[in-house]
């Protein structure tokens, strides 16, 4: 479990980092203004691209503003399953147990999106090996 939240923890660090590095010279809301350009709230231009129309609106969509409440919900997460592993811990309670084992499968679907990362499988392979009894490789 361990080495997921750290390893997840030190993605999100690296995401809210550009996120906040990028706002502070284009702040959000962005918005698609014309075809061909995303706009921060200020009318200046963060992208121009008049040959790739198709990714302006996504890239409009995914400002820093959205990235960095990506993080604090993912945070958020995090934050809920270590509490719900130690207080399934705590006692025999099959309702907790179940309850952080469902927290930590939403991790686990969250965390696919850094499956790119050199060390994801090694953080993922940890995990399933403590959740069957194994000792840390």
């Amino acid at each position: 479990m361990d080495e997921l939240i750290e390893f997840v923890a030190a993605r999100l660090d690296e995401e809210q980092y550009l996120a906040q590095d990028l706002a502070r010279g284009h702040p959000g809301p962005w918005s698609a203004d014309t075809p061909s350009s995303v706009c921060d709230s200020g009318g200046k231009v963060v992208v121009q691209d008049e040959y790739h129309w198709s990714a302006i609106p996504h890239i409009a969509r995914h400002d820093p503003a959205r990235v960095l409440r990506d993080v604090a919900a993912d945070r958020k997460l995090l934050a809920e399953w270590q509490q719900a592993e130690a207080d399934s811990a705590e006692d025999d309670d099959q309702w907790k147990a179940g309850f952080a084992a469902g927290l930590r499968d939403a991790v686990l679907h969250r965390a696919k999106r850094f499956s790119g990362h050199p060390d994801y499988e090694a953080a993922v392979a940890a995990l399933y090996r403590s959740m069957v009894g194994l000792p840390p490789a």
